[in-house]
């Protein structure tokens, strides 16, 4: 039940902070926390990297996730780049928002051009640890990127329609005729991994989508059998839990969260982006996505505020101007 218990306790706390209360020293507070924890990945992801002994026993004896097993294949046997997070899917998913963050504090006008320089490196290496951990979900969010950025300087670039959408096919041509392997692992060729690993029949969790079928899909609560697949999808860890009723429950209050502190069009992006991670691995229910999805909320709100890291007695000279 522990899982549930923070991510509802997260899900029911109003986190907001007015807009139009600067408060600068809340705002360098949220920077120095964010500067620490760059410090601390970077650290054990490039450690891991590496095989420095030091940082890899401090994973071992304190970040390792779910098993024994699981910390020697990602870290171990791979030297897979997972640091706190355990796996490749969470650690993929958590490096892809801090990239997301640390792009934001560098575009924001507000810090010095020497601190926009260090976020943007920052950015940069959490781009980089995102492709390291070498799976379906770290090598998608990097391709994702990649394509959103080469298509903001194609538009730059050229205003002709057809040339865009001409460098676009053909980038994608080329990335499937050299990734085609990367492809067959993500939608098929096996039943331990991938996409069709969970979802196709004799997957991994078939034996939870057969007591879902057998059981006019009643959910077994917070029981346990071995013989049932849990976690890996949202199948196989909300419905199998709370129900296909239940799991909408869960949408909703994570809707109403997000649209409680963040713009609907922000809101939107948050939402889908949890919702499509659910396919490969249930976020809400790792405690440590959730226990810091709660900061990184409120740094972004407090970004997009109009007064990050503004003082409110600038702040009040500007609204006097403006009178």
């Amino acid at each position: 039940m522990a899982p549930y218990i923070l991510a509802s306790a997260i899900l029911l706390t109003d986190f907001k902070t007015s807009q139009y209360i600067s408060d600068i020293k809340i705002d360098k507070s949220l920077i120095r926390t964010l500067f620490l924890i760059n410090i601390v990945i970077f650290l054990l992801g490039f450690g891991i990297l590496t095989e420095q002994s030091l940082l890899v026993e401090v994973i071992q004896r304190n970040y390792q996730s779910l098993n024994e097993e699981l910390y020697e294949q990602m870290i171990v046997w791979n030297s897979k780049p997972v640091t706190v997070f355990g796996s490749h899917s969470t650690a993929a998913l958590a490096y892809f928002c801090l990239f997301a963050i640390n792009f934001k504090l560098f575009r924001n006008v507000n810090l010095s051009s020497f601190w926009r320089g260090i976020y943007l490196l920052f950015a940069a290496g959490f781009l980089i640890l995102n492709w390291l951990l070498i799976s379906n979900t770290s090598v998608a969010m990097t391709a994702f990127v990649v394509l959103f950025f080469s298509m903001a300087l194609i538009r730059k670039l050229s205003k002709n329609t057809k040339v865009i959408l001409f460098v676009i096919g053909l980038a994608s041509i080329l990335v499937i005729i050299a990734d085609v392997g990367f492809f067959y692992s993500m939608f098929g060729g096996s039943d331990a991994n991938g996409f069709l690993g969970r979802y196709s029949s004799g997957g991994r969790l078939q034996s939870t989508y057969n007591y879902l079928i057998d059981n006019n899909f009643m959910p077994i609560g917070f029981s346990y059998s071995a013989g049932i697949g849990l976690g890996d999808n949202f199948i196989a860890e909300y419905i199998i839990k709370a129900s296909f009723f239940g799991y909408f429950i869960i949408l909703f209050l994570l809707w109403t969260w997000f649209r409680r502190h963040l713009s609907q069009y922000r809101a939107l992006a948050f939402f889908v982006f949890i919702v499509l991670a659910d396919f490969a691995y249930p976020l809400l229910v790792y405690s440590r996505i959730a226990a810091v999805i709660p900061f990184y909320v409120l740094m972004w709100q407090r970004i997009d505020s109009g007064v990050f890291l503004v003082r409110e007695s600038d702040n009040q000279i500007e609204h006097e101007n403006e009178k």
